[in-house]
Protein backbone atom coordinates (compact mmCIF):
# COMPACT_ATOMS: atom_id res chain seq x y z
CA UNK A 1 0.00 0.00 0.00
CA UNK A 2 2.74 2.43 0.72
CA UNK A 3 3.81 2.27 -2.51
CA UNK A 4 0.90 3.33 -3.82
CA UNK A 5 -0.29 6.75 -4.23
CA UNK A 6 -1.59 8.49 -0.63
CA UNK A 7 -4.86 9.29 -2.40
CA UNK A 8 -5.63 6.41 -4.92
CA UNK A 9 -7.05 6.82 -8.68
CA UNK A 10 -6.32 3.73 -10.06
CA UNK A 11 -8.68 1.17 -9.22
CA UNK A 12 -5.70 -1.49 -8.29
CA UNK A 13 -4.41 1.17 -5.91
CA UNK A 14 -7.52 1.74 -4.39
CA UNK A 15 -8.32 -1.92 -3.69
CA UNK A 16 -4.35 -2.01 -2.20
CA UNK A 17 -5.80 1.00 0.26
CA UNK A 18 -8.87 -0.73 1.22
CA UNK A 19 -7.35 -4.12 2.17
CA UNK A 20 -4.58 -2.20 4.36
CA UNK A 21 -7.45 -0.73 5.98
CA UNK A 22 -9.41 -4.25 6.67
CA UNK A 23 -6.18 -5.54 7.53
CA UNK A 24 -4.52 -3.20 10.07
CA UNK A 25 -4.89 -2.84 13.67
CA UNK A 26 -3.50 0.76 13.50
CA UNK A 27 -3.77 2.93 10.57
CA UNK A 28 -0.36 4.96 10.25
CA UNK A 29 -1.67 6.91 6.77
CA UNK A 30 -1.74 10.00 8.79
CA UNK A 31 0.93 9.75 10.39
CA UNK A 32 3.31 9.58 7.51
CA UNK A 33 3.95 11.83 4.80
CA UNK A 34 5.23 11.17 1.64
CA UNK A 35 8.53 13.41 0.62
CA UNK A 36 10.19 11.80 -2.42
CA UNK A 37 9.02 9.19 -4.90
CA UNK A 38 10.34 7.89 -8.43
CA UNK A 39 7.36 7.34 -11.12
CA UNK A 40 6.80 4.85 -12.64
CA UNK A 41 9.20 4.08 -15.16
CA UNK A 42 11.64 1.54 -16.35
CA UNK A 43 11.51 -2.01 -18.60
CA UNK A 44 9.83 -3.51 -16.81
CA UNK A 45 8.09 -0.61 -14.51
CA UNK A 46 8.39 -0.43 -11.26
CA UNK A 47 7.32 3.09 -9.06
CA UNK A 48 8.80 3.74 -5.61
CA UNK A 49 7.32 6.05 -2.65
CA UNK A 50 9.44 7.40 0.61
CA UNK A 51 7.25 8.40 3.76
CA UNK A 52 8.48 10.07 7.10
CA UNK A 53 6.95 10.54 10.02
CA UNK A 54 7.41 13.95 12.75
CA UNK A 55 10.14 11.34 14.37
CA UNK A 56 11.85 10.93 10.94
CA UNK A 57 11.21 7.52 10.79
CA UNK A 58 10.67 6.18 7.44
CA UNK A 59 8.99 3.63 4.97
CA UNK A 60 10.17 3.01 1.70
CA UNK A 61 8.29 1.06 -0.38
CA UNK A 62 8.26 0.01 -3.95
CA UNK A 63 5.56 -1.55 -6.28
CA UNK A 64 6.07 -2.61 -9.97
CA UNK A 65 6.34 -5.51 -12.78
CA UNK A 66 7.60 -8.68 -10.24
CA UNK A 67 10.54 -9.07 -12.68
CA UNK A 68 11.39 -5.33 -11.91
CA UNK A 69 10.98 -5.72 -7.99
CA UNK A 70 13.22 -9.43 -8.25
CA UNK A 71 15.82 -7.15 -10.47
CA UNK A 72 16.20 -4.89 -7.60
CA UNK A 73 16.19 -7.11 -4.66
CA UNK A 74 18.94 -8.81 -2.99
CA UNK A 75 18.10 -12.23 -3.42
CA UNK A 76 19.86 -15.48 -3.96
CA UNK A 77 19.30 -16.72 -7.88
CA UNK A 78 17.83 -19.81 -6.54
CA UNK A 79 15.36 -17.72 -4.80
CA UNK A 80 14.64 -15.85 -7.52
CA UNK A 81 13.79 -19.02 -9.48
CA UNK A 82 11.55 -20.62 -7.08
CA UNK A 83 9.41 -16.90 -6.79
CA UNK A 84 9.18 -16.77 -10.65
CA UNK A 85 7.57 -19.90 -10.72
CA UNK A 86 5.19 -18.83 -8.55
CA UNK A 87 4.52 -15.45 -10.86
CA UNK A 88 4.00 -17.93 -14.16
CA UNK A 89 1.74 -20.04 -12.03
CA UNK A 90 -0.49 -17.39 -10.92
CA UNK A 91 -0.38 -15.80 -14.22
CA UNK A 92 -1.95 -19.07 -16.03
CA UNK A 93 -4.70 -18.96 -13.74
CA UNK A 94 -5.64 -15.26 -15.45
CA UNK A 95 -4.06 -13.06 -12.22
CA UNK A 96 -2.41 -9.94 -12.26
CA UNK A 97 1.35 -10.18 -10.28
CA UNK A 98 2.67 -7.42 -8.69
CA UNK A 99 6.34 -7.39 -6.66
CA UNK A 100 6.38 -5.37 -3.45
CA UNK A 101 10.04 -4.19 -1.91
CA UNK A 102 11.15 -2.34 0.62
CA UNK A 103 14.66 -0.34 1.92
CA UNK A 104 15.56 1.06 4.76
CA UNK A 105 17.95 3.88 3.37
CA UNK A 106 19.09 6.19 6.18
CA UNK A 107 20.61 9.24 4.05
CA UNK A 108 19.47 11.95 2.31
CA UNK A 109 21.21 11.58 -0.76
CA UNK A 110 18.83 9.62 -2.98
CA UNK A 111 19.91 8.01 -6.05
CA UNK A 112 18.98 9.35 -9.58
CA UNK A 113 17.02 6.16 -9.96
CA UNK A 114 15.02 4.01 -7.99
CA UNK A 115 17.02 0.73 -9.25
CA UNK A 116 20.07 1.86 -7.37
CA UNK A 117 18.12 1.29 -3.54
CA UNK A 118 19.40 -1.90 -1.99
CA UNK A 119 15.84 -3.01 -1.87
CA UNK A 120 14.88 -6.14 0.29
CA UNK A 121 11.97 -8.26 -1.51
CA UNK A 122 8.95 -7.75 0.79
CA UNK A 123 6.13 -10.35 -1.40
CA UNK A 124 3.99 -10.62 -4.33
CA UNK A 125 0.27 -8.69 -4.50
CA UNK A 126 -2.16 -10.78 -6.56
CA UNK A 127 -5.30 -9.49 -8.24
CA UNK A 128 -8.09 -11.27 -10.04
CA UNK A 129 -10.44 -9.04 -12.05
CA UNK A 130 -12.15 -11.89 -13.79
CA UNK A 131 -14.07 -11.04 -17.33
CA UNK A 132 -17.65 -9.53 -17.28
CA UNK A 133 -20.61 -12.11 -17.59
CA UNK A 134 -21.59 -12.97 -20.82
CA UNK A 135 -18.26 -11.38 -22.41
CA UNK A 136 -17.92 -14.47 -24.21
CA UNK A 137 -21.13 -14.26 -26.19
CA UNK A 138 -20.38 -10.58 -27.68
CA UNK A 139 -17.33 -11.81 -28.98
CA UNK A 140 -19.28 -14.93 -30.37
CA UNK A 141 -21.02 -12.69 -32.19
CA UNK A 142 -18.37 -10.61 -33.00
CA UNK A 143 -16.59 -13.50 -34.68
CA UNK A 144 -19.54 -14.12 -36.32
CA UNK A 145 -19.88 -11.20 -38.16
CA UNK A 146 -16.68 -11.58 -39.36
CA UNK A 147 -14.29 -9.26 -37.58
CA UNK A 148 -10.75 -10.10 -36.70
CA UNK A 149 -10.02 -9.89 -32.29
CA UNK A 150 -6.11 -8.83 -31.79
CA UNK A 151 -5.34 -8.07 -28.13
CA UNK A 152 -2.66 -5.44 -27.56
CA UNK A 153 -1.23 -5.22 -24.10
CA UNK A 154 1.50 -4.63 -21.59
CA UNK A 155 0.50 -7.15 -18.85
CA UNK A 156 2.17 -10.35 -18.47
CA UNK A 157 1.95 -12.60 -21.56
CA UNK A 158 0.61 -15.43 -19.06
CA UNK A 159 -2.04 -13.59 -17.64
CA UNK A 160 -3.44 -12.02 -20.88
CA UNK A 161 -3.47 -15.24 -22.64
CA UNK A 162 -5.56 -16.83 -19.67
CA UNK A 163 -7.79 -13.93 -19.53
CA UNK A 164 -8.52 -14.06 -23.40
CA UNK A 165 -8.99 -17.80 -23.21
CA UNK A 166 -11.80 -16.88 -20.39
CA UNK A 167 -13.68 -14.13 -22.74
CA UNK A 168 -13.96 -16.04 -25.78
CA UNK A 169 -11.03 -14.90 -27.72
CA UNK A 170 -9.77 -17.45 -30.02
CA UNK A 171 -6.02 -17.71 -31.58
CA UNK A 172 -4.51 -17.17 -28.39
CA UNK A 173 -1.76 -19.46 -29.04
CA UNK A 174 0.97 -17.38 -30.27
CA UNK A 175 1.91 -14.54 -29.12
CA UNK A 176 4.17 -11.47 -30.97
CA UNK A 177 6.51 -9.96 -28.67
CA UNK A 178 7.69 -6.67 -29.34
CA UNK A 179 11.44 -7.39 -28.99
CA UNK A 180 11.04 -9.58 -32.11
CA UNK A 181 8.43 -7.38 -34.10
CA UNK A 182 10.57 -4.17 -34.26
CA UNK A 183 13.01 -6.87 -36.00
CA UNK A 184 10.46 -7.93 -38.64
CA UNK A 185 10.07 -6.12 -42.12
CA UNK A 186 6.75 -4.45 -43.26
CA UNK A 187 5.76 -7.78 -45.01
CA UNK A 188 6.98 -9.96 -41.66
CA UNK A 189 5.03 -7.35 -39.26
CA UNK A 190 1.77 -7.71 -41.41
CA UNK A 191 2.19 -11.74 -41.53
CA UNK A 192 2.52 -11.26 -37.87
CA UNK A 193 -0.95 -9.46 -37.40
CA UNK A 194 -2.68 -11.95 -39.47
CA UNK A 195 -1.28 -14.94 -37.84
CA UNK A 196 -1.15 -14.05 -34.01
CA UNK A 197 -3.96 -13.17 -31.62
CA UNK A 198 -2.04 -11.68 -29.05
CA UNK A 199 0.19 -9.02 -29.16
CA UNK A 200 3.05 -8.27 -25.73
CA UNK A 201 4.49 -4.90 -26.91
CA UNK A 202 8.07 -4.00 -24.85
CA UNK A 203 8.88 -1.07 -26.81
CA UNK A 204 6.76 2.09 -28.18
CA UNK A 205 8.17 1.40 -31.81
CA UNK A 206 6.99 -1.94 -32.05
CA UNK A 207 3.49 -0.71 -30.43
CA UNK A 208 3.26 2.05 -33.16
CA UNK A 209 4.53 -0.54 -35.86
CA UNK A 210 1.58 -3.55 -34.86
CA UNK A 211 -1.01 -0.95 -35.11
CA UNK A 212 -0.24 0.36 -38.08
CA UNK A 213 0.00 -2.90 -39.34
CA UNK A 214 -3.30 -4.68 -38.11
CA UNK A 215 -5.32 -1.47 -39.94
CA UNK A 216 -3.47 -2.51 -43.08
CA UNK A 217 -5.31 -6.31 -42.56
CA UNK A 218 -8.26 -5.21 -41.66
Amino acid sequence: MWSSEPVPFDPMEKTLHRVYEQTQQSDKRREYLMFHEYPLEGKPPMMTHLFENKQKERIIAAKGAPEAILNVCTLPEQEKERIRVLIREFGLQGYRVLGVAGTDFKGEDFPKRQQEFEFGFIGLVVFYDPPKKGIDEVFRQVYDAGIKVKVITGDNADTTKSIAQQAGIVNTAEIADGKELIKYTEEQLMRAAEKKGLVYPDVPRSEISRCECTEKTR
